[in-house]
């Protein structure tokens, strides 16, 4: 988002955010269903955790789909200068 909010080239960075977002995703539902997985062993905890985990992956991403075309150009202001300790 930093860099498309300043029209700066963004493409390079599209196999490695879909690795750390893909791969972690990937992993923790192999491990939540897969056969012999969390939810055959019933380790709820563990079960409750990554169900929340996938279900908060889910949702950042909807979010950053979302936001994706409404920020191009838009930059945040400056924060004012700190003032000189006395």
């Amino acid at each position: 988002f930093y860099l498309h909010r300043r029209r700066r080239p963004v493409w390079f960075l599209a196999v490695p955010t879909l690795l750390m977002v893909g791969l972690p995703a990937w992993a923790l539902s192999w491990q939540l269903f897969r056969e012999g997985g969390w939810l055959a062993t019933g380790d709820w905890l563990l079960v409750g955790f990554g169900g929340l985990t996938l279900a908060l992956q889910v949702w950042m991403v909807a979010e950053a789909a979302l936001l994706w075309p409404k920020v191009r150009g838009v930059v945040e202001e400056s924060l004012p200068p700190l003032r000189a300790a006395a």
